[in-house]
């Protein structure tokens, strides 16, 4: 269920307008819809979608382009305080897409471009284990979840260990939102010391947002611009 075929992105020029198109057996319509959700739902920088095509099983995004620098190139030769700054540009604009909310209370958790029976590996990108995973909808059935998983993936950590995890991941009161899910430095563009853009989209899903923190790449872990826990082990 894990996907790991890698979409094509490349710069383009129609009808005297510069684009981006993304495209590629992987690229779903869907994430072409959750970035317009984005951007006309939201306060964060998310790219104008001008349209979306298929050829075959390849989807083609063409999109704003969006000039600037990602923050993984700019991030060692920033100073202190324009780090500081950034990260509150960062913090404000996934709070606005985490206060989007689900459609309805039955919408299945997980990746949005998945199938409803595999959005959750998708979303942890967990390897294939089962035929399929549960449907879960809700905070409180998303927990269940997680401490199930990790109870059986992780089989010398105590149970009470994974309660006081679970807690600490997932607090009782958090409500689901729209997380991006691979918030890492080269899915920021910066130009000018502010954020301009998020890009790459194709992780988003609805889930609590401090599932966000746990899911991010490991650049923005090294980086250490934001409270990441890695709290999901693959092994068997």
């Amino acid at each position: 269920m894990f996907w790991e075929e890698v979409a094509v992105v490349k710069r383009i020029e129609w009808n005297g307008l510069d684009m981006v198109v993304k495209y590629g057996r992987k690229v779903s319509e869907v994430e072409a819809e959750v970035l317009k959700m984005g951007r006309s739902e939201t306060a964060a920088p998310v790219p104008k979608v001008y349209g979306v095509a298929r050829d075959g099983d390849e989807v083609f995004i063409y999109q704003e382009l969006i000039n600037g620098r990602t923050l993984y190139e700019l991030w060692p030769s920033t100073d202190s305080s324009t780090r500081g700054s950034l990260l509150c540009d960062l913090v404000h604009h996934l709070n606005s897409l985490h206060a989007l909310r689900p459609p309805s209370p039955a919408t299945p958790l997980g990746a949005l471009v998945a199938p409803p029976d595999e959005r959750l590996s998708r979303l942890l990108r967990l390897d294939a284990e089962l035929a399929s995973d549960p449907i879960v909808c809700g905070s409180a059935a998303f927990r269940d979840w997680i401490a199930l998983e990790l109870k059986r993936r992780t089989r010398d950590v105590l149970a009470a260990d994974v309660e006081k995890l679970i807690d600490a991941l997932i607090p009782l009161e958090q409500t689901v939102g729209l997380v991006h899910s691979d918030m890492h430095g080269g899915n920021v563009i910066v130009r000018d010391g502010h954020i301009v853009a998020l890009i790459d989209f194709e992780y988003a899903a609805w889930a609590p947002p401090d599932i966000a923190a746990a899911v991010c790449g490991s650049e923005a872990r090294q980086m250490a611009w934001t409270p990441f826990v890695t709290f999901l082990q693959r092994s068997a």
